[in-house]
């Protein structure tokens, strides 16, 4: 399936830049919304009284590039010629028809970007007559019009205007300016102009529109703007606020829609995408809407805009749309597709040009000598580590960067994040110059340093020669160290065998007089062995073969491959260093040059403090080595894989390492386990007769009929038996299960079923593909059991419990995860729950016993309900606190806020006390969640907006401050109206008012608690303002 199947393209125009199309191409290719067409109207009833005075302009405001210009653009070209057929697409947002009665015109001025052009002489110069002393935006004047001169100048251009039947006047990319301004008193004076523009238009029924970015109102992010805002256009200014939801609706109905097959899926996508990339956490809804647009690219189109000025989201998502038609289904647009489209308007900036040289840096010098298996994924990661590096729209985390990319592994053997994790290691062990890290597993970061300032540091040649000796010199440091830790083991450690990988024939550990085993040192520059070389080592003499891996190997390449290796032969055993960190790697490469450098110049007789300095320094690698092989490094053998360090205890390594060779040796030498001995020969002496074998396989089925059966018959039920075991996924022994459950104490409980298990696979191999007889398996399983049939039924109940185990083992993973990631809930019986919960987790070989599973269950699903209750009700009084008045979830006073709203229309009002409200508002109301919380806590014990109950308490600040706002504004004009009390008493005498507006009134003027007022109460105050004009505004300005 490819994209194009699950959409529905509707081919159109390419949207324009609205600041160089005509009104034509606009028109031809603006698409309407829901959100665009209320905010016409809003506009279009204001005009609808043109010429007529305005009560004040617009703050026109939302992120950079939704299409604030587009819009207005679009809406001027309507204001020209109301004959226009097509006005028909408002009606349904103007009901009333409410659109201007003449014709008017729109005038769109660019604000400059630059501060150094004064901007009251480009105002004067822009709105009328240009004269020499008003300079255009070239040039640069040495200072700037007075307040008072320019607010003289403004009336001419007023009417200037008039003349030009302008009605309405939008002044655009005020916020480049206002990036740019480096003081606050800059910054108030030209509000301050803004509000004389403002101001002196209003009469003449002029609209004026100020386009803003929303960065610059928001109230947590600019106080110090906020504030010079308020104070000079709060009370000029009513806002508008474009939210990015329209372009949303614009991909999900204009350019890919979808029907509800389509949708679902899409919504089938994004379940196995959430399977790959557990931490994929994206609302269902709004993936389906932005397909094929990965949520994360269509997040940082708006942020990339401040960067280019030219970009267009839209036009980008446009294109990109088409682009992907022909892909396959499950491949989004990410951020690798979005870089490679702007990557050359980013160098033609100039501005990032220290950050594209590390990347290409990178991508030429590291990735071609990765593994051609990585390379892709590398480049990629350097695409979305550059992007967000320049971008800054988001963490660069190992998640996010697998999350964004979506880089996955078709075989569920590797974790996504893994993997990532992996290749993000090795470029920064190898391009660690033009990269900066920081943080831990998954939530490591990593971002391009900047490389100027690094000019002076080895070439990339000199950097990939070192890397080569140090390959070379590494094992030595090994050889040493095991050589320390293992005397019976002396590795070559002439020149000529360091490239290679090294064998010694040798016994185990303290076994001089014991047959001798394989110890394999594996180079990073051979290959894997072959299916011959396994054939060849499985009819070799060996009892034994231990290989040994390097710390440097490609694990997240051959990783599945050396699983495989263990699993194919019985008398191997794997020892698999962990990879070494950052500072580690770089410990080791000092220590092998300090040590090739003592080599190399080593004179015929070392001194003291030579010799101190190289047993110091093998002392540190020793230390190293030691963590990554034994405290870290793990065994696998082909029934299980264990941590050495929690299996060693007190041991020292080469009594713990022989113990385990010594184990294989007794098997082999037992004629078990794949040994090659004839097997014929014990049948004949242990087992005399066809009873016996059908007795031995009875009891290894758990049929009692076979007794009574033919040996074909009971081969048959024996291959079936040892079927079951396969799909029940007890064949491949404990590899499948978690590391976490693998302790030393669950070994002990069940370190027989992997010890026996992994004697019988041969046999029953052999058996099922013809190579063994029935009687010689029989033979076999009774050598295996001592002959001793309890052995056996105490093995087969170990078989029962653990293939139980297994089967309730996902869940309990799942359970042991939602445990570690639920917080803290200060319930005390639901913490006292939890504890027990993870307590138990010490102890997982407890969990064999079906009736310990059974009470972890129970127990599990008491705590998440009573979590789930908790969280639920937590979250919905944190994120649901502004509702709508009525919702007994609401914390707003939604009674105080419609008084003030009232008040705020009273004549000379300030509005200041009603616009911090509205803005502190629409940020609550963008911060509200609503995900399906109960959803996603059965299966997440948190919400996708990443709600936490200990620090999620903004939003409830943020509500009693409006709360705080709303009061003080009531206050402010209960005070003013006090002052007058006595004008007002006289009105109402004067007025005959009715008893119930005279109470509410009366409850205004007292100390008493207010009541909610009527619009007809404040007509009352409005009539009683305007005949006592003087008055109240003279009180007002001595409140102020």
């Amino acid at each position: 399936m490819l994209v194009g199947d699950h959409v529905t393209l509707h081919p159109r125009p390419r949207f324009p830049d609205p600041m160089e199309a005509g009104g034509h191409s606009i028109r031809e290719t603006y698409v309407l919304t829901r959100e665009t067409g209320e905010i016409c109207a809003r506009i279009l009833r204001r005009l609808a009284c043109y010429a007529d005075s305005q009560p004040g302009g617009f703050f026109f405001t939302g992120e950079r590039g939704v299409g604030k210009t587009h819009l207005l653009r679009y809406l001027g070209t309507f204001l020209e010629n109301l004959s226009d057929p097509e006005w028909a697409v408002f009606e349904p947002f103007l009901p009333d028809n409410a659109q201007p009665r003449v014709p008017v015109n729109s005038l769109f001025i660019n604000i400059p970007e630059d501060p150094s052009v004064p901007l009251g002489r480009f105002l004067a110069a822009q709105l009328g007559t240009p004269k020499p002393s008003a300079p255009g935006i070239s040039e640069k004047p040495e200072a700037d019009l007075s307040e008072e001169e320019f607010a003289a100048l403004i009336p001419e251009a007023v009417s200037e205007q008039a003349m030009r039947s302008v009605g309405m006047l939008v002044l655009d990319n005020i916020s480049r300016r206002l990036d740019r301004i480096a003081t606050p008193e800059s910054l108030e004076r030209e509000f301050r102009l803004l509000k004389i523009v403002t101001d002196s238009f209003a009469p003449s029924g002029v609209l004026v529109v100020l386009i803003m970015d929303e960065q610059h109102l928001k109230w947590e992010d600019a106080t110090g703007i906020q504030l010079t805002l308020m104070n000079s256009l709060g009370d000029s200014c009513d806002f508008i606020w474009l939210s990015r939801n329209h372009i949303v609706e614009i991909i999900a109905s204009a350019l890919a829609s979808k029907n509800d097959g389509q949708k679902l899926a899409i919504r089938g996508i994004l379940n196995r995408l959430r399977k790959k990339l557990p931490y994929f956490g994206t609302k269902a809804e709004n993936f389906i809407d932005l397909y094929p647009i990965h949520p994360d690219v269509f997040y940082s189109l708006f942020r990339l805009r401040s960067l280019l000025p030219g970009f267009s989201p839209l036009r980008f998502v446009q294109g990109a749309i088409d682009a992907m038609s022909g892909e396959p289904a499950e491949r989004l647009v990410t951020l690798d597709f979005l870089f490679d489209r702007i990557v050359d308007d980013l160098r033609a900036s100039g501005k990032y040009t220290s950050l594209l040289y590390a990347y290409d840096r990178l991508q030429q010098e590291i990735v071609p000598f990765l593994k051609p298996a990585v390379q892709a994924r590398a480049q990629l990661l350097l695409k979305g580590i550059a992007f967000l590096s320049i971008c800054e729209s988001q963490p660069p985390s190992v998640r996010a960067l697998t999350n964004s990319l979506l880089i996955y592994h078709d075989a569920d053997f590797l974790p996504s994040y893994s993997m990532t994790s992996a290749i993000l290691m090795e470029l920064e062990q190898k391009g660690g110059k033009y990269l900066v890290a920081e943080g831990e597993k998954q939530d490591r970061r990593y971002r391009l340093l900047d490389s100027s300032n690094r000019l002076g540091f080895p070439t990339v040649r000199d950097l990939l020669a070192n890397e080569d000796e140090f390959a070379l010199q590494f094992p030595l440091l090994v050889y040493e160290w095991l050589h320390s830790e293992i005397p019976d083991w002396n590795p070559d450690t002439t020149a000529r065998a360091l490239r290679n990988s090294q064998s010694l024939v040798s016994p185990a550990p303290g076994e001089l007089n014991a047959p001798r085993g394989l110890v394999f040192f594996k180079s990073i520059f051979d290959p894997i062995w072959s299916p011959e070389d396994l054939v060849s080592l499985e009819e070799s003499p060996f009892p034994w073969i231990l290989l040994i891996l390097s710390p440097f190997e490609r694990f997240y390449e051959f990783e599945q491959a050396f699983r495989e290796l263990s699993s194919g032969l019985s008398r191997l055993i794997v020892w698999h260093p962990d990879i070494p960190t950052l500072d580690e790697t770089g410990q080791l490469r000092k220590l092998a040059a300090e040590r090739y450098d003592l080599e190399l110049n080593r004179p015929p007789k070392a001194t003291s403090a030579e010799k101190e300095g190289w047993n110091k320094a093998r002392l540190e690698a020793g230390e190293i080595l030691q963590s990554l092989y034994v405290q870290r490094g793990r065994l696998m053998t082909a029934s299980v894989q264990f941590s050495v360090g929690d299996e060693i205890k007190k041991q020292r390594l080469s009594g713990f390492i022989a113990g385990h060779l010594v184990f294989l040796q007794d098997a082999f030498e037992a004629g078990l386990a794949g040994s090659g001995l004839p097997q014929a020969g014990v049948a004949a002496r242990d087992l005399e007769s066809e009873k016996q074998w059908l007795h031995w396989a009875a009891l290894l089925a758990g049929r009692d009929a076979i007794r009574d059966s033919n040996p074909d018959e009971a081969k048959k039920q024996v291959i079936d038996w040892w079927i079951h075991v396969e799909s029940a996924g007890l064949a491949g022994g404990l590899v499948e299960l978690p590391d976490s459950l693998l302790t030393i104490q669950f070994w002990d409980y069940v370190k027989s079923f992997g010890t026996y298990l992994e004697l019988l696979r041969p046999a029953m191999i052999r058996l099922r593909e013809g190579d063994q007889t029935f009687e010689e398996t029989m033979a076999q399983v009774a050598r295996s059991f001592n002959l001793e049939e309890d052995r056996l039924q105490i093995w087969k109940q170990s078989l029962e419990n653990l293939r139980g185990f297994i089967r309730w083992v996902s869940g309990f993973e799942r359970a042991c995860n939602y445990l570690y990631s639920a917080v803290p809930t200060g319930q005390q019986a639901l913490e006292r729950i939890r504890s027990q919960l993870l307590a138990s987790l010490d102890r997982p070989e407890h969990f064999l016993d079906a009736l310990n599973r059974d009470t972890f269950e129970q127990r599990f699903l008491q705590f998440k309900k009573g979590y789930v209750d908790y969280y639920c009700r937590v979250h919905d009084s944190a994120l649901h606190i502004a509702g709508r008045e009525g919702k007994t979830e609401s914390k707003l006073d939604h009674a105080a806020l419609r008084n003030l709203e009232m008040l705020s229309n009273l004549p000379f009002a300030d509005k200041n006390y009603l616009n911090r409200v509205r803005i502190i508002g629409k940020w609550v109301e963008a911060n509200q969640c609503d995900f399906p919380v109960l959803e996603i806590l059965e299966s997440y014990p948190r919400c996708y907006c990443s709600f936490n109950p200990a620090g999620n308490t903004h939003l409830r600040e943020s509500v009693t401050q409006m709360n705080a706002i709303i009061q003080d504004g009531v206050q402010y004009f209960r005070n003013i109206l006090r002052r007058c009390k006595t004008r007002v008493i006289q009105g109402l005498k004067t007025m005959n008012v009715d008893d119930l507006h005279a109470r509410q009134i009366a409850a205004l003027l007292s100390q008493r608690r207010m009541v909610l007022l009527e619009p007809r109460t404040v007509e009352i105050l409005n009539r009683i303002i305007q005949k006592n004009s003087k008055s109240f505004q003279a009180q007002i300005r001595s409140l102020r």
